[in-house]
């Protein structure tokens, strides 16, 4: 995870107008768990409705959210910011029915555009392209994995990639536009409005429970040094 952020990251700085440099941050879990994995608090699950509090989901297989959180994204007109993660939907993995990454409007906590992605052998929603989508998106945006990034190269079918921009024909990525979350220039979210980004992972396969989140591993934000912003 850490090498792939990096080569986009390099990428983003060498490419992205009017920014010659980039940063990464790594999102974090946003709940609480027991020791056997149970949400005790958090954005999800009954612990959030038992509070009263605005939740982002009524279950606790959705445990596995991960954002942002102390900061969020401000995106350009031109710019493009990278999600580089595990596809925890590959059979090779096999770690959840379905992944999703969802845009939010930060400044009033509304959903505007999603990518995501079924296992294989479960039921659920495809409405995006994260399947292969690392190893194909480096190829068509031209980057190569060094030959030093072993772990990258051995892993890189277990992971994805997926970008935000408000523009997919942007000179950054418009050659593989095919893994693009358009935000449709302002419409879906005005220029001044701050961007959260969340990855939710839902029910392990043969169980009824999401993923342990000690052990999960987030996404990867990658986007002009700008761009994040303290919430």
């Amino acid at each position: 995870m850490q090498q792939l952020a990096a080569l986009l990251q390099t990428y983003l700085a060498e490419t992205q107008t009017p920014s010659d440099t980039a940063a990464s941050q790594q999102t974090e879990a946003t709940v609480e768990d027991d020791a056997n994995g149970i949400p005790t608090a958090g954005l999800v699950g009954s612990a959030c409705i038992a509070d009263g509090v605005n939740c982002l989901g009524d279950n606790q297989d959705t445990s596995t959210y991960a954002t942002l959180l102390n900061s969020v994204l401000l995106l350009g007109p031109e710019e493009t910011a990278f999600i580089a993660a595990v596809n925890l939907s590959v059979e090779s993995v096999n770690n959840n029915h379905y992944v999703s990454v969802d845009i939010n409007n930060a400044s009033n906590s509304s959903g505007v555009a999603s990518a995501s992605q079924t296992n294989p052998t479960a039921v659920g929603f495809d409405s995006g392209v994260l399947t292969g989508s690392a190893q194909q998106g480096l190829t068509a945006l031209g980057i190569t994995i060094p030959p030093e990034d072993t772990e990258l190269a051995e892993n890189i079918s277990k992971l994805y990639v997926t970008f935000i921009a408000r523009n997919c024909q942007n000179a950054t990525i418009a050659a593989a536009n095919a893994y693009c979350i358009d935000l449709m220039g302002r419409s879906l979210i005005p220029l001044e409005d701050p961007i959260s980004i969340i990855e939710r992972s839902y029910v392990v396969p043969g169980t009824t429970a999401g993923g342990y989140p000690p052990k999960m591993v987030y996404p990867y934000i990658i986007a002009a040094t700008h761009s994040f912003m303290a919430q």
